[in-house]
């Protein structure tokens, strides 16, 4: 999965076969997030919501976190995570075993991403960017969006995606098989070998 939208909540995000995934957004609650097999990951956020955050295999993790940003993070083996961070950039990330996750953040860009064994996953976001998307296994999905959401969304079997959002909500959703790259915009193109 890749996912990058732009100012006004930007993020990146992208995740690959065996749960690899980056995620990353800019200044105004500016964070990066990256997970590994095994449940390692490392999460950064910089000025106005800084922090910093990895773990690795068995739930071993490091902290750290700046002034401006009041958050609660526990993670037990197995990769069981509960990510909080209040004023600024208040989210909530939970994953459980088998990439399981949740990932919610407030005001600006509300949204709730949940993802399953199989790359299933379901993702929400409320006013300024209403969506709702949910994939299941073999990428059968739904995907709705209100007014003001002009998106279009693709997804083919191999359950790898690509996620763009630009300024004003509007959003292009694709996801490719395996080994597929995307052309369209070199800048922006996926490929998992």
């Amino acid at each position: 999965m890749e996912h990058r939208s732009t100012p006004g909540g930007v993020e990146e995000h992208r995740a690959t076969p065996g749960v690899i995934e980056e995620h990353r957004a800019t200044p105004g609650g500016v964070e990066e997030h990256r997970a590994t097999p095994g449940g390692v990951e490392e999460h950064r956020s910089t000025p106005g919501g800084v922090e910093e955050h990895r773990s690795t295999p068995g739930g071993v993790e490091e902290h750290r976190s700046t002034p401006g940003v009041i958050e609660e993070h526990t993670a037990t083996p197995g990769v069981i995570e509960e990510h909080r961070a209040t004023p600024g950039v208040i989210e909530e990330h939970r994953a459980t075993p088998g990439v399981i996750e949740e990932h919610r953040a407030t005001p600006g860009v509300i949204e709730e991403h949940r993802a399953t064994p199989g790359g299933v996953e379901e993702h929400r976001s409320t006013p300024g960017v209403i969506e709702e998307h949910r994939a299941t296994p073999g990428v059968i999905e739904e995907h709705k969006s209100t007014p003001g959401v002009i998106e279009e969304h693709r997804a083919t079997p191999g359950v790898i995606e690509e996620h763009r959002a630009t300024p004003g909500v509007i959003e292009e959703h694709r996801a490719t098989p395996r080994g597929v790259k995307e052309t369209e915009d070199q800048s922006l193109c996926a490929y998992v070998s």
